[in-house]
C-alpha cells in the first residue's frame, strides 16, 4: 500500500503504508460492494412480493437462499444415490474439470508461446494455427469433444484446455517478445548461450503477461465448462442447472446460478491473491495497479 507525501512547496513523495492503511482502503471497497449487493437482493424481493414478476418464474430471494442452503446440505439416500444432483459435489466436479483443462493449456500454452515469440521464422505456422484456431468459440468445439472423448470427465476438460489455451499463448508471446532487449544483448556480450538467457531473462521477464493470461483463461474456462456441461456433460453445476430447469424448478435453477457466480469469484480471488505473492519482486507499481482490480 502506498501513500504521497508532500506539501508547503516540496516535491510529493510515495512511501509506502502501514498495514491499518491498508485496512482504512479496503474498508470502504467492501462496505461498496456490500451495499450494491444490498441494493439489489432488495429490488428483487420487492418485484417478487409486488407481483411485478411472477414468483414461478423469478423465485423471491428468500426462497432461492433457503433451497441453496438445502441443496448443499442435502446428504440424503437420494442425494448420496445421485450425486451430480448435489450442490457441492457438483461445485467441486465442475472446478476439478476446470484446473485440470487449465493446467494442461497453461503447458501447452507456454511451451506454443515460448517457441512463437523466440523462433518466429520457423515457428510460423504454430502461430498462424493458435491465431486461427483462437477464434473458435469454446461452444463450437462441444460435439467434437463429446464424440471423441465422451461426456464423462475428459470431455470437458477439453474444452476448458482449448479455452484457456489461446489466451496463454498468446500472452506468452507477447511476453517474450517484449523482454528488454538491451539485457539479452548483455548476456549475450557476456557469453551465455540460448538456455541461459532464456531461464535469467526472457522468463522471468514474461511471467507478468504470462500470469495475465492464465487468469483471462481461468475466466474463460470457468464459462466454457458450464457451458459445456450444460449441452452435453454429465455432472457439475452446468448438468444440475439443466436438469432442474428441465423440470421448471426456478429456484433450484436460480440456486445453481448463485454457486457458479460464487464460484468464479472466489476463483478468481484465489488467482489474484497468489499473482500479487508471485510478482511481488516487481515492487510498489505492481501493488498499484492490483487495488483497481
Amino acid at each position: 500500500m502506498l501513500k504521497r507525501v508532500g506539501g508547503g512547496g516540496r516535491p510529493a513523495v510515495v512511501v509506502a503504508a502501514g498495514p491499518a492503511r491498508v485496512g482504512l482502503a479496503v474498508g470502504p471497497t467492501l462496505l461498496r460492494r456490500a451495499g450494491a449487493l444490498a441494493v439489489f437482493v432488495l429490488i428483487w424481493h420487492l418485484a417478487s412480493a409486488t407481483g411485478l414478476v411472477r414468483p414461478q418464474i423469478v423465485p423471491p430471494p428468500g426462497i432461492v437462499f433457503q433451497t441453496f442452503l438445502e441443496m448443499t446440505a442435502d446428504w440424503s439416500e437420494f442425494a448420496r444415490h445421485n450425486l451430480q444432483l448435489q450442490l457441492a459435489m457438483s461445485a467441486a466436479l465442475s472446478i476439478a474439470r476446470v484446473l485440470a483443462g487449465l493446467a494442461v493449456g497453461i503447458a501447452v500454452g507456454v511451451t506454443a508461446g515460448y517457441l512463437v515469440g523466440w523462433y518466429p521464422l520457423w515457428a510460423f505456422p504454430i502461430e498462424f494455427v493458435v491465431r486461427a484456431l483462437r477464434t473458435i468459440p469454446g461452444l463450437a468445439w462441444v460435439p467434437l469433444a463429446i464424440a471423441w472423448f465422451g461426456v464423462a470427465f475428459t470431455g470437458p476438460v477439453f474444452i476448458v484446455t482449448l479455452s484457456a489455451l489461446f489466451p496463454v499463448a498468446i500472452a506468452t508471446m507477447h511476453g517474450v517478445r517484449t523482454v528488454n532487449p538491451v539485457y539479452i544483448q548483455s548476456l549475450r556480450t557476456l557469453g551465455a548461450d540460448d538456455r541461459t538467457i532464456m531461464r535469467d531473462v526472457v522468463l522471468p521477464g514474461a511471467v507478468p503477461s504470462i500470469l495475465t493470461g492464465v487468469r483471462v483463461g481461468l475466466t474463460i474456462g470457468w464459462w466454457s465448462v458450464i457451458a459445456a456441461e450444460m449441452f452435453g456433460a454429465t455432472g457439475g453445476l452446468g448438468f444440475l442447472i439443466r436438469y432442474h430447469g428441465d423440470a421448471t424448478k426456478m429456484p433450484e435453477v436460480m440456486a445453481g446460478m448463485i454457486a457458479v457466480g460464487l464460484v468464479n469469484f472466489a476463483l478468481d480471488r484465489g488467482y489474484l491473491a497468489m499473482q500479487r505473492r508471485l510478482l511481488a519482486w516487481q515492487g510498489p507499481r505492481e501493488a498499484l495497479a492490483e487495488r483497481g482490480r
